[in-house]
């Protein structure tokens, strides 16, 4: 019998204070995506208020005619999806079902994290970039703490995959779920760009993405290629800039991130380039051992 010593959880313990404290983020983020989505648009809806729709998704005016908020039914699906998994996770981890620690690394670092940016931008548009520190402080601690519990060595990942470069291919999860999540953001704020290429792009790296981290977690070998291709159709985003007509921008951090990605020919060709070269990078072995296979 191994000692764990009066000080250390067990490992069933541990996944158990891993699932209440997931199961506690459930809720709570439950209940922080309905006050997000009251501030960031329904409590502008009142009577003589000026709404209209497009692909980003509906308005609603706040000063009519200058200032205008948004509602992406991305952002609600997402944040919908997130609740879901994270219930299921902390589920999972009570319950001590095989690949749910995996399953719930996947949720906080591809699903949950990339959703700070939400924040982030939320300060940045209503309160001018104050408070912006603090949201990427509480969104990394939200993740990290979680994870920490999880974490159980080289057994976290030994019952979803127990081949080496596990944690590699979870990571190319992780980043095609990011990858997916960067499609909507451009989805969001589609309104300012009157690309239909891009939008084409966009909508197909969304779809493919989000295909390709569900694939990768079943460890099936056509999702290496499905986040190629998702990198591929995002790579539509930034070359269509060079084709759109010019841009009038609000002035947050997103738009000067769009500026900065595509102020020049250069730059817009390293913006097609990085997602290619962060799936490949991390896919490579794995694709390169596919390759090998069909020259065998």
């Amino acid at each position: 019998m191994v000692s764990h010593g009066p000080n250390r959880l067990t490992p069933t313990t541990r996944s158990r204070v891993a699932a209440l404290t997931i199961a506690g983020l459930t809720v709570g983020y439950a209940f922080l995506s309905v006050w997000y989505f009251y501030e960031d648009f329904f409590k502008y809806l009142q009577a003589g208020a000026v709404m209209s729709a497009d692909r980003s998704g509906w308005q609603v005016s706040v000063a009519y005619p200058y200032l205008w908020s948004v509602l992406s039914p991305w952002r609600i699906a997402g944040a919908a999806l997130t609740v879901a998994l994270l219930g299921v996770s902390a589920q999972g981890l009570w319950l001590g079902r095989p690949r749910a620690r995996a399953f719930s690394l996947l949720t906080l670092w591809g699903v949950l994290l990339p959703q700070v940016l939400w924040g982030t931008e939320f300060v940045s548009d209503w309160y001018g970039g104050a408070f912006l520190g603090d949201v990427v402080l509480a969104g990394a601690l939200v993740v990290l703490v979680p994870s920490v519990l999880v974490y159980a060595g080289a057994r976290t990942l030994r019952d979803w995959n127990p081949a080496p470069g596990s944690a590699r291919l979870l990571g190319m999860a992780v980043a095609m779920c990011w990858l997916a999540f960067g499609a909507t953001e451009f989805l969001d704020h589609a309104y300012q760009f009157p690309s239909w290429l891009a939008y084409g792009g966009a909508m197909a790296a969304v779809l493919m993405g989000a295909m390709a981290a569900r694939g990768l977690f079943e460890l099936r070998a056509w999702a290496l290629w499905m986040g190629v291709a998702a990198a591929g159709a995002l790579a539509l985003v930034p070359l269509s800039a060079t084709w759109s007509s010019k841009l009038y921008y609000a002035g947050d951090y997103v738009n000067q991130i769009h500026i900065a990605a595509t102020a020049s020919d250069a730059r817009i060709a390293v913006s097609m380039l990085i997602p290619l070269a962060v799936v490949w990078a991390l896919g490579a072995p794995y694709l390169h051992g596919f390759l090998r296979k069909l020259k065998a």
